[in-house]
Order: C-alpha cells, then structure tokens, then sequence
C-alpha cells in the first residue's frame, strides 16, 4: 500500500477506537482536525461538533510523506529504534525462534537498559537453546 493510499481519510460514525495503533489525524464534525495517539481520543457520538467524523495514519512530520508505522512506536524507550534494523525486524524476516529473538533483542539492548542482567539473561536463553535442541547441558 503506497503512503498516499494510507492518507485518505477513513469515514467514522462512532463507535470503540479503530484498530490502528500509531499517531492519527483526526477530523472533527466541526472541520477541525487534530492529531495525536489513537488511544487519547474520545471515538463514541454524542452529536457534537466534537464527535470525531474521520481518522487517518498521521505523517511523521509535517515535512514528510512517509506513515508512521508500529516500528516507529517503541513503548519504554528508545533502544531498538536506534539500531540500522531493529531486531524485530532481523528476528522475523529470518524466521528465528522464541529463545533465538530474545537471545537478539537482549544483545542488542544490553547497553542502554539493564547491562549486565541482559547479558546473564542472554547467556542463560543460549544455555535454554542448547539443552532443548540439543539435549546436552551447556
């Protein structure tokens, strides 16, 4: 889906938040548009110029035409978006397994949040690995 697609506003008439979970734009029944998470707004009717009318995947900044997506969104800070692919992305485009990703994502976090416990974590997820695949003790 091109990024133009993703900007045509989607008709709303009320109801629970749409599924979409990045920043959105929204358009009020007065024309007024606002732009934020799509958890902080109030999605029922009450027939209200404050009723939102229509929604849509918000752009990363004014000056861009790229849509935010979830890769852009990390809850708890910043440690995986500053890598060149974040290791959701390298664990499943290559098809890891569960211990495989976490081995990843520890290694590549270790620096920025919890040092050394990530490391020990990391090494026991590998000695995890090692016995269940392989059925020997690390």
């Amino acid at each position: 889906m091109s990024n133009e697609s993703q900007r045509e506003w989607n008709l709303w008439s009320g109801a629970e938040k749409p599924p979409y979970m990045g920043m959105i734009e929204i358009k009020f029944r007065d024309g007024a548009t606002d732009r934020g998470q799509s958890s902080f707004f109030r999605w029922d009717h009450n027939n209200s110029i404050g009723d939102i009318v229509a929604w849509r995947p918000a752009l990363r900044s004014v000056d861009s035409d790229k849509v935010e997506t979830a890769l852009d969104t990390q809850i708890g800070g910043e440690h995986y978006k500053k890598h060149a692919i974040q290791p959701v992305e390298f664990i499943t485009k290559n098809a890891l397994g569960f211990l495989e990703g976490c081995v990843i994502k520890r290694i590549c976090r270790y620096e920025d949040k919890n040092g050394l416990e990530d490391l020990k974590k990391a090494k026991h997820e590998i000695d995890l690995l090692i016995e269940l695949k392989y059925g020997c003790q690390a």
